[in-house]
């Protein structure tokens, strides 16, 4: 028996047969049923304002979101699933905002367990569930490692019509971090309807900023009114170029967020070289752009606000901003109403400043249970202290008439029950203080009047012009700036805001955070100086420097900050300062409110990556290659040394490099390279070749470590290559029936253990029915071929054809199964002389080559060439007069991979047919 062969699969060899038989004795089909996985989705940090004092007076969030991804990898859809957030002791501080149970009607099956993170869009058979917990607001809130009664232990349970429960990991817990307010991280628009309608799915678009680079851990996750619940997420990210998520937590250097593991909540790094990295460089974010899919469950209004909050360095951050400005949009919801029923709602987006253009959003909605029928009309009437600058909104014809200050937009319509439209209206304040304005909307047989205005009343200031500029120098000469300095050298950095403004700014904010290779000294601690008749106050927690200025019009703030560069600083450490105006105002030049002063250190950083191009098929040889980079700004000294201990499934064949020496120890299975060559600053050592043998189709992760050479940051000392699961099928083929007696039970077969293979439907005495060897046979006796199928690799075994010779000195019987479902797109009226079950069904075949997935090949016929296969195939090279008497031949298509005996049902099955003795 021959199978055609495609990439990455590996093929076993059938068991020997003899000619003789027996009946089929295949087991019954399976019933198809469901199978759900789970998979938290979410970071296991929360906290609050670092500032009890603040924090206890509303400072902060104190509302995050928990939860975890469900996947169908059955074969039948799953009805009423439910998941439902357990706490099961710890911390008495945190509790659940909202339902602690959510439920879908159904979950269609799918191929996988679509794994969260940024591998792209989130399968049709998968759905996240998201519940909201929150935070007391009290001092005894916050978690520390010695005492386990201040985390909450908790884990997500899913079921559904039928089925057992499963949870997350039951070790987990939810750590209440103090978290350092900081401006670095904020919203910058948040879009979306501001009305919408009970039952309605909506989708909200929030776009904001990290500090430049983005962090090794992040979190962007909406604070949302009750009566929304989050659906799915779809976030964008401009550092890495390109990057993607699906849920609202990115773990981009792999966080260990088991307590068991002593890397737990070390507050250093990401460091457990066994969890792979999310992203590209270990950071992800600078802008981000999140859409958030919403379903409406009630009547209600409330507002949407979004958390932007980080690790890095040795700190948690989280952004100023929450609940304020343009992180902070309105929503009402509304049960619909009889007939047609326009409402206007209008709000302002952001705040506006005096002579800086501002916006409001009208949007126009229907509430109602029919379309409208005539012309829409919305009408604004400027107040005088507004200047007009345009009106636009798809569908709507603006005109406006400066005489009386009167805004028209008319639109034909219709509008459709629960849609909405919006006109986008631009002006300019004139002048300061208190502005009021109000929008009507009116059409024909609207039901209901008392929704028909809307008015939003806003204060108007004038804008601020602030400016930061920055520099770094030795701490013996900080007026001297400098671009580089050595490890364990003082320096200090030296602030100056000025107010450019042509009044007191009151209130201004200053964001300073030091980065972890420096330690903020404390005997010469930071230090604002401010002009005549300006203030400023200073607070500094470790690195974090923050300052709230009073500053005269022309004044100015001058802040030195002095640390030590730590001893295994490398590469370049950044620094930016931000400064942002009060609330309530607006600063009409954004280019100079940040300043950055970075340094280089001078000394040698080792990186080490590992790759593959090879495919590591089962039983071949493959390579890895490893490349050791100084990435540091000098160059290296003294012997570097590469280790890799290989994982299971990986058997060493050689290593070798140019300047290296390599060597291995079979006892805890690793290679060992050593160079006393000099790596020079942003230059790479040759490169290693490690080459293994596969021993096992599962997927695997193979990490590389460098050290020493002067190199002193341990941080980026690991390089990992994970390497995919492949698919690999086992063969059994039996005789099944001689004439019209069948061959039952179980036989194993010698030289093979692929009838042995755990993930076989149970019993084997029913789904590997059969014999190897049946006894003598005579002219015109009719033997049953039956060739059982497993997938049961490390991957999907995909473009699969079955191919298996007729036996010499036999015929193919015509018509041996008219009586089995005829599989689509076979001839009408062909004789069907294949029979396959797979999936749990059974159809049958024609003989001919037509539009089935099998078929018959004559002797001397070429079988086509699979998808992913190469020329020649095993099958046309041996479909000769000298090999066989003929081909049958069956496309079995994808083959999904068996996780548990029998499980899934399209992961196994047969291919049978019946050959005449000559």
């Amino acid at each position: 028996m021959k199978l055609q062969r495609f990439p990455n699969l590996k093929l076993l060899a059938p068991a020997a047969l003899a000619l003789a038989g027996a009946t089929l004795g295949i087991a019954n089909p399976a019933i198809a049923a469901p199978q759900l996985t789970i998979t938290p989705i979410t970071w296991n940090v929360i906290g609050l304002d670092s500032v009890a004092s603040q924090m206890l007076g509303g400072a902060g969030p104190d509302q995050f979101l928990e939860g975890a991804r469900v996947c169908n990898v059955g074969d039948a859809t799953a009805t009423n699933v439910t998941a439902s957030f357990v706490k099961t002791g710890g911390s008495s501080h945190i509790s659940l905002v909202g339902a602690s149970t959510l439920s879908i009607p159904s979950l269609p099956a799918g191929p996988t367990s679509h794994p969260p993170g940024n591998t792209g869009p989130t399968p049709s058979n998968c759905s996240d569930f998201y519940f909201n917990v929150k935070i007391a607001r009290d001092r005894a809130s916050y978690s520390t490692l010695a005492n386990a009664s201040t985390r909450q232990q908790f884990y997500i349970s899913a079921t559904a019509t039928g089925l057992g429960t499963i949870t997350t990991p039951q070790n987990r817990e939810l750590y209440v971090e103090k978290l350092v307010s900081q401006s670095r991280n904020a919203v910058d628009s948040i879009s979306g309807p501001s009305t919408v309608f009970v039952g309605d799915i909506v989708q909200y678009t929030v776009k904001g900023h990290t500090a430049p680079g983005g962090y090794e851990q992040l979190s962007f996750l909406p604070v949302l009114p009750g009566f929304f619940q989050l659906l799915s997420v779809s976030t964008t990210y401009s550092s890495p170029s390109g990057s993607t998520n699906n849920v609202v937590y990115a773990d981009a250097c792999g966080w260990e967020n088991n307590p068991s593991s002593t890397y737990y909540h070390n507050n250093l790094t990401c460091n457990n070289p066994a969890i792979p990295s999310g992203y590209v460089g270990e950071k992800v974010g600078d802008n981000v752009t999140t859409v958030y899919t919403i379903k409406i469950l009630s009547a209600g209004s409330g507002a949407l606000t979004n958390i932007i909050y980080d690790f890095s360095g040795s700190s948690y951050h989280y952004n100023a901003d929450v609940g304020t400005g343009a992180n902070l949009f309105a929503v009402t919801a509304f049960a619909p109403s009889t007939g047609i029923d326009l409402m206007v709602q209008k709000t302002r987006v952001g705040t506006f400043a005096n002579g800086i253009n501002g916006q409001y959003t009208l949007n126009v909605s229907n509430a109602g249970t029919l379309s409208t029928t005539g012309t829409i009309t919305v009408i604004d009437v400027l107040p005088a202290s507004l200047d007009y600058v345009s009106a636009t909104g798809s569908g709507w014809a603006c005109n406006y008439v400066l005489a009386n200050r009167t805004l028209t937009c008319t639109s034909s319509g219709p509008l459709a029950p629960k849609t909405n439209s919006n006109i986008t209206l631009t002006v300019k304040p004139n002048t300061t203080g208190t502005i009021s304005n109000t929008a009507t909307v009116a059409t024909a047989n609207d039901t209901v009047a008392s929704n028909n205005t809307s008015n939003d009343t806003t204060t108007v200031n004038a804008p601020v012009n602030l400016a930061v500029t920055k520099t770094v120098g030795l701490a013996s000469s900080p007026g001297t700036p400098i671009t580089s300095t050595s490890p364990n050298s003082n320096i200090t950095y030296t602030v100056k805001v000025t107010n450019n403004s042509s009044f007191d700014v009151i209130g201004a904010k200053l964001s300073d955070i030091v980065d972890p290779a420096i330690t903020v000294s404390t005997t010469s601690a930071p230090v604002c100086n401010p002009s005549g008749g300006s203030t400023c106050t200073l607070t500094t927690t470790g690195n974090d420097v923050s300052a709230l200025l009073n500053l005269k019009s022309g004044g100015t703030a001058t802040i030195t900050i002095t640390g030590t560069v730590a001893s295994s600083a490398t590469g370049t450490i950044p620094n930016t300062t931000q400064v942002a105006p009060p609330a309530g105002y607006v600063d009409q030049n954004l280019t100079d409110n940040a300043a950055s002063a970075d340094v280089n250190v001078n000394a040698s950083d080792l990186t080490i990556t590992k790759t593959h191009t090879d495919k590591f098929l089962l039983n071949q040889n493959s390579s890895f290659l490893v490349t050791v980079k100084n990435i540091g700004f000098a160059a290296t000294s003294g012997t570097i040394t590469v280790t890799d201990q290989l994982p299971t499934g990986l058997t060493y064949q050689s290593a070798a490099g140019a300047g290296w020496t390599c060597s291995f120890n079979a006892t805890n299975t690793t290679v060992t390279c050593t160079t006393s060559n000099v790596i020079t600053a942003s230059s790479s050592a040759n490169p290693i070749t490690i080459t293994v043998r596969r021993d096992s189709s599962a997927a695997t992760i193979n990490t590389a470590t460098v050290s020493g050479g002067g190199d002193k940051n341990n941080t980026n000392d690991f390089g990992s290559d994970a390497i995919a699961g492949v698919s690999q099928l086992r063969l059994v083929k039996r005789i099944t029936a001689i004439n019209t007696t069948n061959r039952t039970g179980f036989v194993d077969g010698t030289g093979t253990t692929d009838d042995n293979a755990t993930n076989w439907p149970s019993p084997t005495s029913t789904s590997l029915a059969g014999v190897i060897n049946g006894g003598a046979v005579r002219s015109g006796d009719v033997v049953e071929y039956t060739i059982y199928f497993l997938s049961d690799g490390g991957a999907d075994a995909q473009n699969v054809v079955l191919c298996d010779l007729v036996p010499l000195n036999q015929t193919l019987v015509a018509n041996a199964y008219s009586t089995v479902a005829a599989a689509p797109g076979g001839t009408a009226g062909a004789t069907r002389s294949i029979a396959t079950s797979v999936n749990g069904a059974q159809v049958s075949y024609t003989d001919l080559v037509d539009g089935d997935a099998g078929g018959f090949y004559v002797v001397g016929a070429s079988v086509p060439v699979p998808v992913g296969g190469t020329s020649p195939q095993p099958c046309p090279a041996a479909n000769t007069s000298a090999n066989g008497n003929g081909a049958v031949v069956v496309n079995l298509g994808t083959l999904l991979r068996a996780n548990a005996s029998g499980t899934p049902a399209s992961s196994y099955g047969f291919v049978r047919f019946k050959a005449k003795v000559n």
